[in-house]
């Protein structure tokens, strides 16, 4: 089982110099040590950005060995490219550089909230001896064979059979 050192580059940007040199600009480094080589994921490798508080990257990459920043990155978005980051760890003690490159973020201005307007219910409350229906006459109950008064519709009761005709 073979144990790894992430040195994580954060917060700064990698910047191209007056005189032609490459370099990362406000470097922070966080070391994560004694991390197992076979259970490590490309995206616990990619995120750990959000550990560090940050909201988003551009770019998650790893320095070959003895490259230059310029042309020695490599990004980290498939298995077999973390596959080639741990074999090149093997043979610089097991430490790899990990760089990340930040979104720039634009501040977030929120437009300013309107007033509130008092909550008044929709309900009004009616006393019993108010209400137009307290004088209404009784409805008739369902089963009942009338119609009501101006109904568009009309109740017809079946025909009996005539009583014993005589032929």
């Amino acid at each position: 089982m073979v144990r790894l050192i992430l040195v994580y580059h954060h917060g700064g940007s990698i910047v191209t110099k007056d005189n032609g040199s490459v370099v990362y600009e406000v470097d922070n480094i966080e070391e994560l040590e004694q991390l197992d080589e076979d259970t490590l994921d490309v995206f616990a490798v990619r995120n750990h950005y959000l550990a560090l508080n940050y909201e988003k990257i551009e770019k998650c990459s790893w320095l070959v060995l003895g490259s230059p920043l310029d042309t020695g990155l490599r990004p980290i978005t498939t298995d077999v490219e973390l596959l080639e980051m741990c074999r090149a760890a093997r043979q610089n003690n097991n430490k790899v550089h990990i760089y990340y490159e930040h979104v720039i973020s634009v501040p977030h201005v929120e437009e300013e909230v309107p007033e509130l307007i008092e909550f008044t219910p929709n309900s009004v409350i009616v006393q019993e001896s108010q209400s137009p229906m307290a004088n209404a006459p009784p409805k008739p109950p369902l089963n009942q064979h009338s119609s009501p008064k101006g109904s568009r519709f009309k109740t017809v009761l079946p025909k009996s059979p005539p009583k014993n005709q005589a032929k």
